[in-house]
């Protein structure tokens, strides 16, 4: 079973009247057997990105990012045996 791993900068921006991270999370959330979504994401934008979530019963973790997006990838995949999709 897939794993996901979003990458995302601290900022929120709308794409088609909602953010671009609700669209991003629900395509996500249509994949068969997808059993969780981690997000890399700086800790001051946590709060306004869990509000634009839908509520799924897929777990989704916020992962502090790191200063560049090679470490934000490796410090998010930490422990992870399973396949990967990383959008960016």
């Amino acid at each position: 079973l897939p794993r996901v791993l979003l990458l995302i900068s601290a900022r929120i921006r709308p794409f088609l009247g909602r953010p671009l991270i609700r669209h991003v999370v629900d395509a996500l959330l249509a994949t068969p057997g997808l059993t969780e979504i981690r997000i890399g994401i700086e800790t001051q934008a946590v709060a306004a990105v869990r509000e634009a979530l839908p509520k799924t019963r897929t777990p989704i973790t916020f992962i502090h990012a790191a200063d560049n997006l090679a470490d934000s990838v490796y410090a998010a995949a930490r422990g992870v045996r399973e396949r990967i999709l990383t959008p960016t």
